[in-house]
């Protein structure tokens, strides 16, 4: 570990500081290195470095040539830019985050976990690459732990579909979203707020049309989960978009997304989550089972409030 952050830079092989913090941005400070210009005076002055124009010439052709190398190790050596990626990746994503000065230079550096496969890591390009050229969205799943992807509701459609989903689970990456907003013309897409391909709707829409109960016992039961909840929950609705799991919980409309929240919570304590809608899946058999349970029957609301907490 050295003492600080920073590179070295000489003036024609003078050394004028040893430490300079002025050549890259602070989320490239892992990166260790010597500068010398030939265009900084000697008799330059540590304190009249930083407002030296040279300076921020420098600054821009080091930052970009230390991407450019990135890029090419990611390009070049994948398995050692993942060993790389393990160490210092959480630097990147808070570049994303932080830099306002053109921040999609750094996006193809960033690589993520996905659905598929929750031990490697894949970058954007790959992402769109796999998924083919009918596929406009990127889609990615905000979650607490990477092994959630395999559970959570919001996943069904997308499993259903054979849809990859990227996983992001690091506290940066709600922060990361704020910025990374769409990449190559592809919009990044939360899965809890996503709409199915239009094929895929259609698919699972033919598949759904059949209930297996009366439609009044489905509007009734969803009277009585209301009646269970009260104002916990936003609303009560049936969906079509869940096939393995019985419920989920959606943000309402208007509500601002879900990173978007994530980064409120985590800068105020006091912010307060808007309440959720819960989703009934009226195909599912533990949902019919409760579409069948008498009015006043306790099991009713046990397992209603079972299924809102899961």
């Amino acid at each position: 570990p050295r003492k600080e952050p920073g590179l070295k830079l000489f003036a024609r092989k003078v050394l004028i500081q040893e430490f300079s913090k002025e050549l890259l941005p602070q989320y490239l400070n892992f990166i260790d290195g010597v500068v010398d210009s030939e265009d900084l005076p000697l008799n330059v002055s540590r304190e009249s470095v930083q407002s030296n124009r040279v300076m921020t010439l420098l600054a821009r052709l080091v930052t970009g040539k230390a991407l450019d190398m990135l890029k090419e190790l990611g390009d070049g050596s994948p398995e050692d830019y993942a060993a790389f990626w393990e160490t210092y990746g959480q630097y990147l994503k808070e570049g994303v985050a932080v830099e306002q000065d053109h921040p999609e230079k750094i996006f193809p550096l960033l690589r993520f976990h996905t659905s598929k496969d929750l031990t490697g890591w894949t970058s954007l390009d790959e992402y769109i690459e796999r998924g083919g050229s009918d596929q406009k969205e990127i889609y990615y799943f905000l979650g607490e732990d990477p092994n959630a992807v395999k559970y959570s509701p919001h996943m069904d459609g997308f499993r259903k579909a054979d849809i990859e989903v990227l996983v992001l689970t690091d506290p940066v990456d709600p922060f990361m979203l704020m910025q990374l907003k769409s990449y190559e013309d592809h919009p990044l897409v939360n899965i809890a707020a996503a709409e199915l391909p239009d094929s895929e709707q259609e698919e699972e829409k033919v598949q759904s049309d059949k209930p297996e109960v009366d439609p009044e016992d489905i509007a009734d039961m969803v009277l009585r989960f209301k009646s269970v909840l009260g104002d916990r929950v936003e609303s009560v609705r049936t969906t079509h978009r869940l096939s393995d799991s019985p419920a989920r919980l959606v943000d309402p409309e208007g509500a601002p997304e879900q990173s978007v929240q994530r980064v409120y919570r985590m800068m105020d304590k006091n912010f307060e989550i808007p309440k959720k809608v819960l989703e009934l899946n009226p195909n599912h058999k533990i949902i019919l089972g409760l579409s069948k349970l008498p009015e006043g029957d306790p099991r009713f609301t046990l397992v209603a409030e079972q299924i809102y907490e899961n």
